[in-house]
């Protein structure tokens, strides 16, 4: 629910004085009071205006105003800077008013309170008697943020790029395996558009990106060339097209470099048949890589010597032969 006002004056409501501020006696209608939240907010007195749109959004949830003094309310918070606080007043808003117009306009203010976290943005914890203190946002506040919008709106306007930022921020940080689940999650939701091509590239980008971390796994190069190549088949002039093929060059020449040593390494501990396979292999499927002639070289080198061992296990016939 709502957080109440902290103010220490007790507000007393009757249809026949309206509000009454029981510390000055001063007496205003509803209508008086969303008046006044009015003239503060065009006036930019966020603070003011936000006292008015709560006392009608919190007290009289019943009354003709209390839908836009939540959503002013909000406003009035998201203009003060006050993002924690904002992100609440929003929520409550959209529980108690899912089908409203105003929830486009509410899934993007969040988008940018979320951002804000990541961010790291500094906040104002508001505490009783109208206290705050600054302190810099949990990061985690604003995936959370962003990940209820995607849950709760996620064919909304814009929902796609609130996805793509979770998405994003994973791979800033280089949590590369969370990153492949957002990017997935996107491909998964949104079967057309912008976003759809965004992520499709980002996921092999996101491989290619983990191959090269600490947290390397061998499976990783194979996945971002075969994330790659599923771009180029549903993209072939798409956006990304041209750095796809550079991305594919260079995990090409990686997978070329990884075999070459594979067969060296064969080669060297006496297993020429296994090594030659490798050889073959490379100039086969990475022709135009900088390890395919060497490999070809290598490969025909040994073919004589695979072939010599061939002939010298074979068994002997009775004529010796």
């Amino acid at each position: 629910g709502l957080p109440l006002p902290s103010a220490r004056a007790e507000w007393v409501w009757t249809k026949e004085t309206g509000w009454i501020n029981t510390d000055t006696v001063v007496r205003r209608t509803v209508d008086e009071i969303y008046a006044d939240g009015q003239k503060s907010f065009e006036a930019k007195d966020f603070e003011k205006a936000f006292v008015d749109f709560r006392l009608l959004a919190v007290y009289l949830p019943e009354s003709k105003y209390s839908e836009e003094a939540l959503y002013l309310a909000s406003e009035s918070l998201y203009f003060l800077g006050r993002y924690s606080a904002a992100w609440g007043y929003y929520k409550a808003y959209l529980d108690v008013y899912p089908g409203s117009k105003r929830t486009t306009d509410i899934i993007s203010r969040l988008h940018e309170i979320g951002k804000a976290f990541l961010a790291g943005r500094r906040v104002d914890i508001e505490l009783p008697y109208g206290l705050r203190f600054a302190l810099w946002p949990d990061r985690d506040k604003g995936i959370k943020i962003l990940n209820d919008i995607v849950d709760h709106y996620p064919y909304a306007k814009n929902s796609d790029e609130v996805q793509m930022t979770v998405a994003d921020y994973y791979f800033q940080v280089k949590e590369f395996e969370k990153s492949v689940v957002q990017y997935t999650k996107v491909l998964n939701l949104y079967h057309t558009g912008e976003a759809r091509e965004y992520a499709m590239f980002r996921l092999g980008e996101c491989y290619y990106a983990w191959h090269r971390s600490k947290k390397y796994t061998g499976q990783m190069l194979p996945k971002a060339t075969e994330a790659f190549g599923e771009y180029l088949r549903n993209y072939e002039k798409g956006r990304f097209a041209d750095l796809t093929r550079e991305f594919l060059r260079k995990t090409d020449e990686r997978q070329a470099e990884k075999d070459f040593y594979t067969a060296d390494f064969y080669q060297r501990t006496g297993s020429p048949e296994g090594a030659c396979v490798y050889f073959k292999n490379i100039v086969k499927k990475y022709p135009a890589t900088s390890f395919a002639e060497p490999a070809a070289k290598r490969a025909a080198a040994l073919e004589a010597k695979v072939e010599a061992l061939k002939n010298k296990n074979k068994p002997e016939t009775k004529d010796g032969k």
